[in-house]
């Protein structure tokens, strides 16, 4: 079996009073796409810093390609593009990706990502003119310059549109065909569908889940059963529906999510609940992660 690409083992990091991760343990195995999903403050940002070496754990232990992140020649095999994207304002596109092939030592064809990237138009543009979209994308070919063997994405595609988002998911699978490992951090779960082998949601610094988008739904299992109450409805006594979350609005427009849809809408009926208007739908994974924290956050199971 291959050695890890990246490890945790129990690691945490702590800036100050502030906890931003709290003994997270993960491994991504050569050649995967891992997701890393989790509210803003999460802690996906400080973690990947640590990949890279620009922080150091305050307890336990980070690996890359069996050394630390702060190892020169695990640097070399790195690339990433941060969520905050600064160049030299006055440098070209072009010789920014000039410098850093120069920089490297490794013969990267800027002009390759040039054509890859869709960065013809700006390519003799200087970056402080660069448009927050046309950043990422010269974000992600600075990170590809070198050939890395795993990159780190920080919110990759946030702030392009849905064309150009498009483009850098195949530029992402491409770099996967070629055998290298990937982690992102996204806000638009469908890029996580998209592109991810696997999800690793986090919250608070802690890791609730780890597994396959289809494992997030089959453990969760969640679904949401939406009705109406008739005007002046007694509303539900809860001790008898078997419900995960409950939402009631202007005391008529419920939403139950729960795990086992035919168990609830048969104990909804042998409680005489008089409700109207009734939708089940499966839940969505955006929907399915906020229910995860929610069950969480109140000790249950995850």
């Amino acid at each position: 079996m291959n050695a890890p690409v990246c490890e945790f083992r129990g690691v945490g990091k702590s800036f100050g009073g502030f906890t931003a991760l709290r003994d997270l343990d993960f491994t991504i195995a050569p050649g995967e796409i891992v997701g890393f999903l989790g509210p803003n403050g999460a802690g996906k940002s400080t973690s990947l810093k640590l990949l890279t070496g620009l922080r150091r754990p305050t307890t336990g232990t980070v690996r890359v390609f069996g050394a630390a992140p702060t190892d020169l020649e695990v640097r070399r095999r790195v690339g990433m593009t941060p969520q905050e994207l600064e160049f030299p304002p006055t440098m070209k596109v072009r010789e920014v990706l000039d410098f850093l092939a120069l920089a490297y030592g490794c013969g990267g064809d800027p002009q390759l990502w040039r054509e890859k990237l869709d960065l013809g138009q700006v390519w003799d543009r200087r970056t402080q003119g660069l448009s927050g979209g046309e950043k990422r994308r010269l974000g992600l070919a600075c990170a590809l310059i070198s050939g890395p063997e795993l990159l780190l994405l920080d919110e990759p595609t946030t702030g392009l549109d849905v064309e150009a988002r498009r483009l850098l998911w195949e530029v992402v699978r491409e770099e996967r065909r070629r055998g290298v490992t990937i982690l992102l951090t996204t806000h638009y779960l469908e890029e996580i569908e998209a592109l991810s082998d696997r999800v690793i949601v986090i919250d608070q610094g802690r890791k609730l889940f780890e597994g396959g988008v289809k494992e997030i739904r089959r453990r969760v299992r969640m679904t949401k059963i939406e009705f109406e109450l008739p005007a002046g409805g007694d509303g539900i006594d809860l001790t008898r529906i078997p419900h995960l979350n409950f939402e009631c609005r202007d005391s008529r427009h419920c939403l139950l999510w729960t795990r086992d849809s035919d168990e609830s809408l048969r104990a909804l009926v042998e409680a005489g609940v008089d409700f109207r208007h009734l939708s089940v739908h499966p839940a969505s994974l955006e929907e399915a992660f906020i229910q995860l924290r929610a069950t969480a956050s109140h000790g249950g199971p995850a």
